[in-house]
Order: C-alpha cells, then structure tokens, then sequence
C-alpha cells in the first residue's frame, strides 16, 4: 500500500457478522490463507457468528458504545465499515440512530486513532439523485427518502477526511441479491409482482443494478487492499450482466410463476402515484405499494465499473444465480418485504 507499511497491515472489518461484513471477511481470509501478509480483526456484537475458519482478534461491542469506540481502531491501518440498513420510506429517525450516527461516531474515532484508509458502505443511487426525474428527490431527499439522505450525508464525512489526508472510499453497490441477503429489492418486488402491482416503468428497458452479496465482499476486500488508491475514492459496485426490468420479469414468471406486469407507466405518472401512495399510508395502517424510492431505483442509473475493474475486481457470480439462492432463502425462512415500512438493522457492529 502507498502508506509505506514496514510491517503486514491490521484490516479491521466493522460488522463482521452482518450479510457485506462477513463475505468482507471471508475474501480478506482467502487472501491471507493464500499468502498475502495480513492481518486481520473482526468488530461485531456476537462473536459465534462470525465465519467459520476465521482464527483473527475479535474486538466485540457496539458502535454506540463510547468506550467501546475508544479503543476499537487501535493498532489498525484499514477499516472496512460494512454496516448496511434499508428502509425505502420512512424511519428518519430509526436510520439516524442505528446507522448514520454510529458509523458517523465510528469514522471519528477511526481517524483519531490514526487509521489510513476507511471504507464505507454506500449506495450507487448516491449520484443519482442530481438527476432524478423527480424534482422532490433532487431538492428535497431527507423529506422523501430519509435513509439515502443519510448515506449522502455520509459520504460528505468521507469528503472531509480525505481533505485531511485519509484514504476515504465510498463502496456504491447496487441492488443486493445473493445468499444471506435478507434486504434488497427483491423482497420488495416479489409479493407486489404476485398480487399483480408492479407497473412496467419506462418501458421495462432499465438496466437492474444487481451485485451478488459475495461480490460485494470481494469488492471490499480488493479496494481495502490496493496498493495505489488514494484521496477520496468512490467505486460502483455491480454485477457484470444487468438485465434489464423486462428481462427478470420474464426469467421470475419462467422459473417461478410470478406473474409479469400487466401495465406500463411513464416515470412522471408513477411518481404522481407513489406520492399518492404514501399520503394514504400516512392515514391507514397499510404500507404503501409503491413510493417515490422506488420509482426512482427504477430510473437509469450512472455508473463507472472501470475503476474497480483497474484494481483488479471481477464479480464472479451471474444474478441469475444469485436471486436463485434468494429466492430459496426468501421462501424458506418466510421473509416478507421489511424495506417499506419495516426496516431491517443490518449490521451496525
């Protein structure tokens, strides 16, 4: 790394027991088991679910926790802040509590100790929201999707940090699929599409940003661990094959019967109608069928992969196999959709 260690560098992985946390680990284990001088401390609040294999230190505790935080980053060159949360509407406050201000306490203490290089989980819906169809997203995000503005708000600490010297990179994923993935679109999308309430936005031409929950460990480890990265640093993490809403529509309806839209919408009606859709929710004690969120997750995204490719990274797993095994865990454990109006903490340490 261009820090100029003399000496293997501490990577400590935050919310090592969470779905992006442990394939985190897990990729930085296949990478020290294969040879690469390394030295690795898991950070969570329940040390029997970390990986199996995994034999490094173990710092247990909570974010929220001052003491705790005092001492977690000692000793440590590279900090991977894997915390993830979801919530597409609603639950400011909750967002506040459970992961923007305790990754927020974390990148201070990090950075009071020392540390050269963090790492945070972000979303690639980020640089997007300038160029929402939707002017209440471009002007008013906190009011409309609380969760994302605090991701935003993030990334301007990470702005700061690397202002005064430190590594700061924003790992911008996509829509997460994959095994262990209890968040993501497709709980979400999977009910609305069998009760027959999932327009066909735009024409069903937009690319669906997948990136298999084991890619996104890998993509933590790779810019954890690059040599030449510095500054302030955002990477676009996705799968290498996007199909686009029309083409998983049509692989859902072959493999497991979920029934295709049957109407399409241009974006400005569905915003109307999202918005229409929260203001009664506001009143009844239903969560609402679509919202501003989602329509705009449905809107063409910008995205750079050439950065992350130049490191070296190359997602292994095809989405169709990916939402595959989701689908399976979904049906298995009975999982409804908690991205609406039942946010899911995920992994906060």
């Amino acid at each position: 790394m261009t820090e100029s260690m003399t000496k293997p560098p501490v990577v400590l992985v935050v919310g090592a027991t969470g779905s992006v946390g442990s394939q985190t680990l897990t990729a930085l284990m296949r990478r020290r088991d294969a040879g690469q001088p390394l030295r690795l401390v898991a950070a969570c609040r329940a040390p029997e679910r970390l990986p199996a294999g995994f034999d490094g230190e173990v710092r247990a505790g909570d974010l929220r926790d001052d003491r705790y935080l005092a001492g977690l980053f000692d000793g440590v060159d590279v900090v991977c802040l894997t915390a993830a949360w979801s919530s597409l509407y609603g639950h400011a406050d909750a967002s506040r509590r459970l992961f923007r201000e305790p990754v927020e306490a974390a990148l201070k203490a990090a950075e009071a100790a020392g540390v050269k290089r963090v790492l945070i989980t972000s979303a690639i819906d980020v640089k997007n929201v300038a160029s929402s169809r939707s002017r209440a997203i471009r002007e008013r995000l906190p009011e409309v999707w609380p969760h994302l503005a605090h991701v935003v708000a993030l990334e301007a600490e990470l702005d700061a940090m690397a202002a005064r010297g430190i590594t700061a990179v924003a790992m911008r994923c996509g829509f997460f699929v994959g095994p262990g993935t209890a968040i993501g679109i497709m709980p979400v999308l999977l009910p609305r599409l069998r009760a027959r309430m999932v327009p066909m936005l735009g024409g069903g031409e937009v690319p669906m940003r997948f990136v298999d929950v084991r890619d996104i460990g890998e993509a933590f480890a790779v810019a954890a661990l690059a040599p030449d990265l510095q500054g302030r640093v955002s990477l676009d993490v996705v799968g290498d094959d996007a199909p686009t809403f029309r083409e998983l529509c049509g692989f859902l309806h072959a493999e497991y019967g979920y029934p295709p839209p049957l109407f399409g919408v241009s974006f400005d009606l569905a915003y109307r109608f999202a918005w229409l859709a929260e203001k009664l929710a506001a009143i009844t004690p239903f969560e609402p069928l679509i919202t501003r969120s989602i329509v705009f997750l449905s809107e063409p995204a910008v995205l750079d992969t050439e950065v992350l490719r130049g490191l070296g990274f190359r997602a292994r797993h095809h989405w169709r196999d990916a939402i595959r095994e989701q689908i399976d865990e979904i049906e298995r454990h009975r999982i409804t959709s908690r991205m609406v109006d039942r946010a899911l903490p995920e992994a906060s340490a």
